[in-house]
């Protein structure tokens, strides 16, 4: 398996992802465009239900091209991405408690650095979308070989969050029981 084999099979793979996503969100958005209205209106972006359709015809725009012109279709995500991670610092920075309206009502979670971590995975598809001209019939065992990496990254940062939350829900002092400093601070004023 060549280098260029590879690289065709990840390009294609990437298009195809990102493509996806962003026509799951354009679909999401116009089967919600009030409620996306209102995430977007929290973000500080306007009350206006012709935001949210406008995006998704975008986003529908750059699915559509990722496929049948990679470049630029790669180009149109890559700066929708951009956009929107902007938008989602943004928020970050100003404590904005809320979600980003992405996906709509399938997915509520506040704006987090893990919506930023996502947002560059995504961009860095496209990035890798826009290496090649055109689509290729994916290579069997490259195909196996860029999903199993893909799948073991997935999982790995899967677990180191689990792991976050797990230590900060441990780490909160549950109704009547004792943090472990109280318990080292309660038994040195014993002796």
């Amino acid at each position: 398996m060549t280098a260029a084999i590879m690289l065709d099979t990840a390009a294609t793979l990437g298009a195809v992802v990102l493509a996806a996503v962003m026509a799951v969100a354009a679909a999401v958005k116009f089967t919600s465009l009030r409620t996306t209205a209102d995430e977007f209106a929290a973000l500080g972006l306007g009350r206006s239900r012709a935001l949210p359709a406008l995006v998704g015809v975008i986003e529908v725009a750059a699915a559509i091209t990722l496929i049948l012109r990679p470049p630029l279709g790669a180009v149109a995500a890559g700066l929708l991405l951009v956009a929107f991670t902007g938008v989602v610092a943004w928020a970050l920075a100003t404590d904005k408690r809320v979600s980003c309206g992405c996906f709509g009502p399938l997915s509520r979670e506040p704006v987090s650095s893990t919506t930023v971590l996502r947002n560059i995975v995504l961009l860095a598809l496209a990035v890798l979308a826009g290496t090649r001209p055109s689509l290729v019939t994916p290579d069997l065992a490259a195909t196996v070989a860029i999903s199993a990496g893909a799948l073991t990254a997935v999982v790995v940062v899967q677990a180191g969050m689990t792991a976050q939350r797990l230590g900060r829900l441990w780490s909160v002092e549950l109704a009547g029981e004792m943090s472990r400093e109280s318990i080292v601070r309660t038994g040195r004023s014993e002796k």
